[in-house]
């Protein structure tokens, strides 16, 4: 989103606790950026009450000027700018969550300061969540769905093992759907699934898991790989899945389901690729996919329905071919980072015209 904002003209800098003094290349290098940015040092120490020592500091360091926004997913910061009378913006990727009472008081406070600009939410259903909770933000709320990067020259698919290759990107914690995997592989023979992703350990589990019950072997694990690294692997593939579950748990679990709200990164990378995608039948993952149409949609309850769409794009490569470049033509018109970039810029100006209210939804 830093290379986003940069490329929409808005000077950026990105401030980090402590980074190296090449920052900016280092990021720009693994995640494939046009446009190194500016990083910045912020001080936060590791004390009681770290991110609003964090805030201060990155507000009072590098955002000098009255006519600075700060924008952050961290309330805390957010918190701290509009004390100090910054303008401020927030992106949530998810409820407040009732067991952080001092991020839920801040919150209301934030979003009372006369520096509060907006709030930039992931999906329709987290929008609507925040309007019901938070009567307060109406006509401040920005739906931003996630994206990724335009797939202006394909990267080089990598010469992966099997005729047919079937592929997942991400994580590999609870619900994201290694569980799904686990049960199709088994019923496709005929298919070589490709995982890219996971930490060791989740791995492992997994590897013992698939072997006690003597299946796994058209199942190969690449591990996690850099994001520039990730495109090769996606062109090799036939299909690809993004296959959560009803309960899907993010980084730090603490038995939260963001399966109501989440935008995935992954399906966004995939339509960007051009790719036929199979993905979990939830409401959320509806306001981007519709099925038949740039994706086929199955029971995340029913692994046979994910086997019979796989078999039947295994058969049809007009069909794949069909719903993948639906599926990028969708991406390119609303779901890249500079689509993304561009929506949530021109929300906030139209936020700090007295006037104006933000729409809602994609532009």
């Amino acid at each position: 989103m830093c290379d986003a904002f940069i490329r929409a003209g808005a000077k950026t800098t990105l401030v980090q606790p402590a980074p190296p003094t090449d920052a900016g290349h280092r990021l720009a290098a693994f995640y494939g950026l046009s446009h190194p940015p500016k990083v910045a040092a912020g001080f936060a120490p590791k004390l009681p009450g770290r991110m609003l020592m964090f805030g201060l500091s990155a507000c009072l360091r590098h955002a000098c000027r009255r006519h600075s926004l700060i924008y952050t997913r961290s309330i805390s910061v957010a918190y701290v700018a509009a004390r100090l009378g910054y303008n401020v913006a927030i992106e949530m990727h998810e409820p407040l969550w009732g067991d952080k009472p001092n991020d839920r008081k801040r919150f209301e406070k934030l979003i009372q300061a006369r520096a509060f600009t907006s709030l930039v939410v992931i999906s329709e259903k987290l929008a609507d969540w925040y309007a019901e909770t938070c009567p307060a933000l109406a006509g401040r709320i920005i739906v931003a769905h996630d994206g990724a990067d335009p797939v202006t020259k394909p990267a080089s698919p990598l010469d992966l093992k099997g005729d047919f290759r079937i592929g997942y990107t991400g994580h590999l914690y609870p619900g994201k759907g290694m569980e799904l995997i686990a049960a199709i592989a088994p019923l496709l023979p005929d298919a070589q699934l490709h995982v890219v992703g996971g930490r060791p350990e989740d791995i492992s589990y997994w590897q013992d898991e698939l072997a006690k019950v003597g299946t796994g072997e058209n199942i190969t694990f690449h591990g996690h790989r850099p994001h520039s690294e990730v495109a090769g692997y996606i062109e090799a593939m036939d299909i690809v899945l993004a296959p959560y579950l009803r309960f899907v748990q993010g980084l730090g679990g603490k038995g939260r389901n963001l399966s109501d709200w989440m935008s995935p990164l992954k399906l966004f990378e995939y339509m960007g690729h051009g790719k036929a995608i199979v993905c979990s039948d939830l409401p959320v993952l509806r306001e981007v996919l519709t099925d038949g149409v740039n994706a086929r949609l199955a029971n995340p309850d029913a692994p046979e329905e994910w086997v019979s769409a796989i078999r039947a794009l295994h058969s049809s490569p007009e069909t794949r071919v069909a719903l993948g470049a639906r599926a990028r033509v969708d991406f390119v018109e609303k779901y890249s980072w500079d689509r993304r970039a561009e929506h949530i810029l021109d929300g906030l100006r139209m936020a700090r015209t007295p006037a104006a209210e933000v729409s809602r939804g994609q532009p």
